[in-house]
């Protein structure tokens, strides 16, 4: 399902301020105030605003507000018209994908809950807690991948959409999402032996090297992209 939204978009310089009438929301493009926002990332705080606000209602069983048609907008009337140069523009939102996106957020943030559990077992395993231990990592490490794909092709890194996982990781480590690609690619190296780890000494090094290292670069992971979603 598409819905549109008119939007006020108003430059004040150092940030661009932004409101959907309809749905009484106001916002900012730019929440970490570290740089100049742009108008991109002004329409994506929108449409994120706006998909998240709607898919409140839709799971509250509320009808989503009519859309007040463009022409009727009157941007001098605008709650930030007199902060700098407004213009206003409609931005939609997909909310099938919008769903689906927030699911794949939603699978890592949990699988990196689970992910602690590792800590709380010592060795030796016995093989049922030692397959499931290496589960826990196989089941983050592939919830991570999948979210690093969706939101670098989000922002339009267009090699991470048909790409290896390896080529995901080296783009994530460009774009500036990942900091340590070795780190990464020992982690993918990990991933590819999970199919062998009826080989208990592989078992181990996979749960050794998760508590040692993964769970961090996890965590790392988990703090970095808050800032991209």
């Amino acid at each position: 399902m598409r819905i549109a939204y008119p939007v006020i978009f108003t430059d004040i310089g150092t940030n661009i301020l932004i409101e959907v009438p309809d749905l009484n929301i106001l916002t900012e493009a730019n929440e970490q105030g570290d740089r100049k926002a742009s108008i991109s990332d002004a329409i994506k705080m929108a449409r994120d605003v706006i998909g998240l606000n709607c898919i409140c209602y839709e799971d509250d069983k509320m009808d989503l507000p009519e859309a007040t048609e463009l022409k009727e907008i009157d941007i001098k009337e605008g709650t930030f018209s007199n902060r700098g140069i407004s213009f206003v523009s409609l931005v939609d939102v997909d909310l099938t994908e919008y769903r689906r996106k927030i699911g794949m957020y939603d699978n890592f943030f949990l699988t990196f809950d689970n992910l602690k559990n590792v800590y709380g077992y010592k060795e030796p395993f016995d093989v049922v807690i030692e397959a499931g231990l290496v589960g826990l990592y196989r089941f983050c490490f592939d919830a991570s991948l999948k979210l690093l794909k969706e939101v670098l092709s989000d922002h339009g890194y267009e090699e991470s959409a048909t790409g290896s996982p390896k080529t995901i990781l080296k783009t994530a480590y460009s774009a500036g999402m990942i900091d340590d690609e070795d780190k990464w690619l020992k982690a993918l190296a990990a991933r590819n032996n999970v199919s062998h780890a009826y080989n208990r000494e592989i078992a181990a090094d996979i749960i050794k090297e998760t508590k040692d290292i993964f769970y961090d670069m996890f965590a790392d992971l988990k703090a970095e992209i808050e800032k991209w979603i």
